[in-house]
């Protein structure tokens, strides 16, 4: 998830398509008092950070949506994948932490991570290049990882609403593992969250996909109007608009992820923050966060989210 900025360049003309305003820094920061409201819990850290079970689940609990990590004990060649070598690890203190939240929120929707490229020996930068098709044409990482979603749903007894879809996207991966994905998450009743990265022509991809259904999933802007730090109003703008042409009126969710610099120090009540969660709430989105961009990676101050 905190890979995104290293593609920003390969996008920009993919997004220019999409350039229908050019807006500047000052022409979309909002001049009101407050702070950024997020209902999104997302985080990549070691869940250690929060120092217990209780504490991760009652911070979980204060949102509407949360984007969990950190459910299957696979990394760099373990017998646990197949095809890939994607970086995951167990972290004992999810089952019990899934309890809690649910407990306090019953309400809250949860979604378990895994990347679209899990099949891929090189994961999350299949050598820069499309990665058209799983082998045999079945993405049997994905859906392991899947899998061990439902195992911790049985493990817990506590409803798990869906999947979260790293990098659907057509610079990662091609329509057979796109669609793969999409029916097996369908096929073992799932929804999913997919991270559709800067938007623009990957907002189609996602949703013309002959399994995508607007009243199962929903769709992820990761960087909406700073990423990493860096200014992207105009291509927030631009999705903005997009989501409100296309998304909304079928009834699509779509979520926003605003990020600083990972490792970072930011402010819920910072320009960035406001203005990011004034676009979002503008264009009519569903669920928002705002954070640093190593998600917990680095920056241990990023458990303290913007959830009022």
């Amino acid at each position: 998830m905190t890979h995104l900025i290293h593609f920003m360049k390969k996008l920009l003309t993919v997004m220019a398509v999409f350039s229908f305003v050019l807006v500047t820094n000052t022409a979309i920061a909002q001049e009101e008092v407050g702070r950024a409201d997020s209902n999104m819990f997302f985080y990549s850290g070691l869940y250690s950070n929060f120092g217990t079970a209780e504490k991760l689940g009652a911070e979980i609990a204060k949102h509407n949506v949360a984007v969990l990590t950190h459910v299957y004990d696979a990394q760099f060649g373990a017998e646990n994948w197949i095809n890939g070598n994607c970086v995951d690890y167990f972290d004992e203190m999810l089952p019990g932490a899934i309890q809690i939240a649910r407990a306090i929120n019953p309400d809250l929707e949860i979604y378990g991570y895994v990347s679209a490229t899990a099949d891929h020996t090189e994961c999350y930068d299949p050598y820069g290049e499309t990665y058209m098709s799983c082998p045999d044409g079945v993405c049997t990482d994905v859906i392991s990882w899947v899998d061990r979603w439902l195992e911790i749903e049985k493990e817990t007894g506590e409803h798990i609403d869906g999947i979260y879809v790293d990098l659907i996207g057509q610079q990662f991966v091609g329509e057979l593992v796109r669609d793969n994905v999409l029916s097996y998450i369908h096929y073992v009743g799932k929804k999913s969250m997919l991270n559709v990265m800067f938007g623009g022509f990957e907002i189609f991809f996602a949703t013309t996909s002959s399994y995508f259904d607007p009243a199962k999933d929903s769709l992820l802007f990761e960087g909406f109007y700073v990423a990493d730090g860096g200014y992207w109003g105009p291509n927030a703008v631009n999705n903005g608009m997009l989501a409100e042409k296309y998304l909304n009126p079928k009834g699509i969710r779509w979520t926003a992820l605003s990020t600083e610099k990972g490792g970072a120090e930011y402010w819920c009540g910072s320009q960035n923050a406001i203005a990011a969660y004034n676009l979002f709430e503008k264009y009519g989105g569903w669920a928002f966060s705002y954070q640093s961009s190593d998600l917990g990676l680095v920056n241990k101050d990023v458990t303290q989210s913007c959830s009022r």
